[in-house]
């Protein structure tokens, strides 16, 4: 068995249904790019399904529909039954009565999409001083030319873009907690005072809303995006959180006094 991956690395995302689930209805042999369960609501819905390498489409089509496609399995779902696609395998779904199936994709990021999210990171974060100057610029033989001393100058001026494993670690733990834009928080009706906080705590489990994302790797911490650099009981606790979605009323006088990484959760 291979090894389970934390759910925080995926997209999840599910189709509803759709008029293909007429009798007779479907889109068409196509394959996906990332793991689908097809979960069947009601009805009747066959799939036939085959792992292959040919995976070339038809051109000119909204839709990636494959030109070729032979069965090797078919599999006909009724409500309740769940059938799982690795990546690229190709499948062709055909309703046999009025149905409709949900399709739950967990998809992983890409490496381009890994690439990016870097690129951005880098964007925002590092500071590179200087400007772009050329005192011994000559009159060019060709206006429209490249300069060879602008292209080295910005050669030596990229090459000072460095990063290391902490970088990695930030750019890492923000893209995966970063709340996508169907994402939306509704803004607090009040504030709480740390003194509210705590008893507010001392009395009742803090609970994580089901829309954040938290995560952490040693001692930082990923809330939606931002990232915390914690150490101690605050640490502790919000690594507890992260695991557990919840923390056990905590008596005061068993509170750390430094709550700022649990604070600016409520």
């Amino acid at each position: 068995m291979g090894k389970r991956r934390p759910i925080n690395s995926y997209r999840i995302f599910v189709s509803f249904p759709t008029p293909d689930a007429t009798p007779g209805g479907g889109v068409g042999p196509h394959f996906d790019h990332y793991d689908v369960f097809l979960l069947q609501g009601y009805g009747i819905r066959r799939w036939e399904i085959a792992k292959t390498s040919d995976l070339a489409v038809r051109p000119n089509q909204s839709l990636k529909l494959l030109q070729r496609f032979k069965a090797q399995q078919s599999w006909d779902l009724e409500a309740g039954d769940m059938l799982y696609l690795p990546p690229l395998w190709a499948h062709h779904g055909v309703a046999l009565t009025e149905c409709f199936t949900y399709s739950i994709g967990f998809r992983a990021p890409t490496h381009q999409e890994w690439v990016n999210a870097m690129l951005d990171y880098l964007r925002d974060e590092l500071q590179v001083t200087g400007a772009y100057t050329d005192p011994d610029l000559t009159r060019p033989s060709h206006p429209a030319k490249l300069p060879e001393p602008l292209i080295q100058q910005v050669h030596r001026i990229t090459q000072k873009i460095q990063w290391g494993k902490k970088e990695v670690v930030d750019m890492v733990g923000r893209y995966l907690s970063e709340p996508k834009a169907t994402v939306y928080f509704d803004g607090a009706t009040q504030s709480l005072s740390l003194q509210k906080f705590t008893r507010r705590w001392s009395e009742q489990s803090l609970r994580l809303d089901r829309r954040t994302q938290l995560l952490f790797y040693q001692s930082r911490c990923f809330i939606n995006g931002e990232v915390l650099s914690l150490s101690g009981n605050d640490l502790a606790l919000l690594i507890q959180l992260a695991d557990d979605k919840r923390l056990r009323p905590q008596p005061k006088n068993k509170q750390p006094k430094a709550l700022t990484g649990i604070t600016c959760l409520a």
